[in-house]
């Protein structure tokens, strides 16, 4: 992520939203970096997640907080694993993952992420990267992918199988791309437990720029953007539904799962179908499902800890 960029603060590593992150191709931090981002992605990808709201500037992240409150919202973590030159490896990768979902407070190892935002995708699902999903889900983290984009290199037909989008159901939230319309987008790849679309294509979603600190032009269609929308979304239900907010629990990622199908709008055809999952992703209908006194999401059973079934 390009920390320095206006709309994520003052430019400077103590004055940017940007909390910390890791470079796991060059092993190095992104703050020691003159260009820590040199493809435009994780910017792109970022923005749309927590770009700061009402600071007069830029554009408005989903989960970017109230400037005017002195609220900066979601925090956001710059964690690396490719460049124009060099996609870092499954092992590499899953190094990545699984740090950023631990958290032990002995060892100082992780970030205790609530939420991975995983705009790419790999035609091979190794068991080292399978894994590394799996374990993250068990550690409470909400693991949020793209469906991916047909025709690509690696993808040529439009239901094909990407990872980690097509690993069990329950470990991921699988997004696909809608248009302007709000029907799927041509390019988004369905099927495979597709949960649901949201906005993908560049006439719907503005973004910031890598190479301009004060630019907002980034030129890419993709489910690359529609993920971040259901990782900014997920962040908003994560900040409100939780138990220092009067809540009586904090919600896990089978919970916000199921809030976004549920309430997901409609957009093919009644309940699932194959090429838009459960519908366009509906903010709104799935955050007022969850608000007291009405409604607040219950775990049954005699649970020992976050990371059970609900």
């Amino acid at each position: 992520i390009n920390w320095r960029h206006e709309d994520y603060g003052d430019g400077t590593v103590l004055g940017t939203k940007i909390s910390g992150g890791w470079d796991f191709v060059s092993n190095v931090s992104p703050f020691s970096q003159t260009t820590p981002d040199d493809q435009g992605h994780g910017t792109a990808t970022s923005g749309i997640i927590g770009a700061l709201r009402n600071n007069g500037k830029g554009i408005a992240g989903i989960a970017g907080g109230d400037m005017q409150n002195g609220n900066t919202g979601c925090r956001l973590f710059s964690m690396k694993i490719f460049n124009t030159t060099l996609f870092a490896t499954h092992s590499v990768i899953s190094s990545a993952i699984i740090e950023g979902a631990s958290n032990n407070p002995d060892t100082g190892y992780g970030y205790g992420l609530h939420i991975q935002n995983h705009s790419w995708g790999s035609s091979s699902g190794s068991l080292t990267l399978k894994n590394a999903i799996k374990q993250s889900f068990e550690l409470n983290c909400l693991m949020v992918v793209s469906s991916g984009n047909y025709p690509s290199s690696i993808c040529n037909e439009p239901d094909c199988i990407m990872y980690p989008a097509s690993f069990n159901d329950s470990w991921v939230i699988k997004v696909g791309a809608s248009n302007a319309n709000g029907d799927k987008a041509s390019f988004s790849v369905y099927d495979n437990n597709l949960d649901v679309i949201a906005p993908g294509t560049n006439d719907i979603y503005a973004t910031l720029d890598h190479n301009n600190n004060a630019g907002y032009f980034y030129d890419g269609n993709g489910t690359s953007f529609s993920a971040p929308h259901v990782s900014g979304v997920s962040a908003l239900l994560l900040s409100e539904h939780n138990t220092n907010n009067e809540y009586p629990n904090n919600l896990a990622p089978e919970d916000i799962e199921n809030l976004l199908q549920n309430y997901a709008t409609d957009v093919n055809e009644p309940n699932y179908d194959i090429y838009s999952g459960y519908g366009r992703v509906n903010a709104g209908d799935s955050f007022s499902k969850m608000q007291l006194p009405k409604h607040f999401i219950k775990h049954s059973g005699n649970q020992d800890n976050s990371s059970q079934q609900t």
